[in-house]
């Protein structure tokens, strides 16, 4: 298998590419609308817990303070003060956050 020039890293075999093409798909649409918003978007499609924080955590803490935060939440609900914890974290990490909640 031949290996990328760019990372050294070996190419993605036709299988493993078709297994992982929603994937590709979705991290192309989160790059378009990054570049059409100027903002980070972040997806969060599950229930708000303690659990949660950790891998909100780890989405924004490299974040610019001089950038927008785009945050499409998708949830059947869950613990207020998880929430609200969630908000803060995200409120500190950037300029201004926008929270998206589709139908």
């Amino acid at each position: 298998m031949a290996a990328n020039p760019a990372f050294g890293l070996p190419r993605q075999s036709p299988l493993f590419h078709a297994q992982q093409a929603d994937r590709y798909e979705r991290q192309q649409l989160i790059a378009d609308y990054e570049s059409l918003y100027n903002c980070r978007l972040i997806v969060m499609i599950d229930a708000i817990f303690p659990y949660s924080v950790t891998p909100f955590e780890e989405l924004i803490y490299d974040n610019r303070t001089d950038r927008d935060v785009h945050l499409i939440l998708a949830t059947p609900g869950g613990d207020g003060e998880t929430a609200v914890r969630l908000v803060r974290a995200a409120q500190a990490r950037c300029k201004e956050l926008t929270v998206i909640v589709p139908d």
